[in-house]
């Protein structure tokens, strides 16, 4: 009786002990002023996802947002010129929130009268999702891999 009295108190400390322990939460070790997002997918609104070659990025240094990426998705109001995103402008605002496993920084750039919104997610392995939200056309996802620089 002694001896399962004790062999229970004893399975109780074990799992108490492991139960208190609490797990590493890696965090994000991003440089908001200079960092490359790698983009390895897209994900528009109203079509299918589509793979991307290495080629397509999104960089941040200083105080600017380089960005050379594809687009599919409605505009609702047309440009005169049709380079796309692929530019080099000057950060308009910039907020960084922190989260448990993750970090969202948020950028906003102006070309013209098109003001583009970029939500960032990085995970502490390298992998991230971004937002881009024009202000003349649908939001469009993509995915791929950040380093800093």
């Amino acid at each position: 009786m002694m001896l399962r009295t004790f062999v229970t108190s004893l399975l109780i400390g074990l799992c108490a002990l492991a139960y208190g322990q609490k797990k590493e939460v890696k965090t994000v070790d991003v440089h908001p002023h200079g960092f490359t997002m790698t983009m390895t997918c897209m994900l528009p609104r109203k079509f299918p996802m589509k793979a991307l070659m290495r080629d397509y990025y999104v960089k941040l240094h200083g105080d600017s947002l380089e960005c050379y990426l594809p687009y599919m998705g409605e505009v609702y109001q047309p440009t005169m010129t049709d380079e796309g995103l692929n530019f080099n402008l000057h950060l308009s605002s910039m907020r960084v929130k922190e989260k448990k496993k993750s970090k969202h920084l948020y950028y906003l750039v102006r070309k013209g009268f098109i003001s583009y919104e970029y939500h960032f997610i990085l995970y502490p392995e390298g992998k991230g999702t971004l937002i881009l939200n024009p202000s003349n056309a649908q939001a469009c996802t993509y995915e791929g891999e950040w380093e800093n620089h």
